[in-house]
């Protein structure tokens, strides 16, 4: 996916369950969340990795979710999110510009602590839910946090976050 614009979307680009992809070079502004790499739950496929997620533009999504359909899961993702790898493997993510996002910049985290389930909620998922051996480097993030979300941990109201959990990320 290559010179796009996303503007006006609860998601402005993603790769759900997606492995050996990239996004570059595109623009998403004024969605609920930029740009999300994750792994969903009770797919056929159950893994995203290996996908390179660079030299992106991702600012200023904090679009009210406009969901209608409260058994969507579109109706999750909070308001004001900027670049977010959730429970996936090796992904690369570069030289990006996220910017003025009012929940957070650039998140790396868990399924589980992202969505606040319980453990016994966790164990009954059909993924691995940690993100693992991940890089985020290189990348300019400002300005991001500012107003979080209520739905969302504060630990992640910043512009650059990780929840620890996973192995290997960088």
């Amino acid at each position: 996916m290559k010179l796009n614009l996303a503007s006006g979307n609860v998601s402005g680009f993603e790769l759900e369950n997606t492995s050996n992809s990239r996004v570059d070079h595109n623009e998403a502004k004024g969605n609920t969340a930029g740009l999300l790499t994750f792994t969903n739950i009770f797919l056929d496929v159950k893994q995203n990795a290996n996908d390179r997620i660079d030299h992106n533009f991702v600012h200023d999504n904090n679009k009210p979710n406009t969901c209608l359909d409260p058994a969507d899961e579109v109706c999750a993702v909070p308001q004001g999110g900027g670049l977010l790898v959730l429970a996936a493997d090796s992904n690369l993510v570069d030289h990006n510009i996220v910017l003025g996002n009012d929940s957070f910049g650039i998140a790396v985290a868990n399924y589980c602590v992202a969505n606040n389930l319980t453990p016994d909620q966790c164990a009954s998922l059909d993924i691995e839910p940690n993100s693992d051996f991940d890089q985020v480097r290189f990348n300019a993030a400002f300005g991001n946090g500012t107003a979080p979300s209520p739905l969302i941990n504060p630990v992640f109201a910043v512009d650059l976050a990780w929840d620890t959990t996973g192995t290997g990320n960088c």
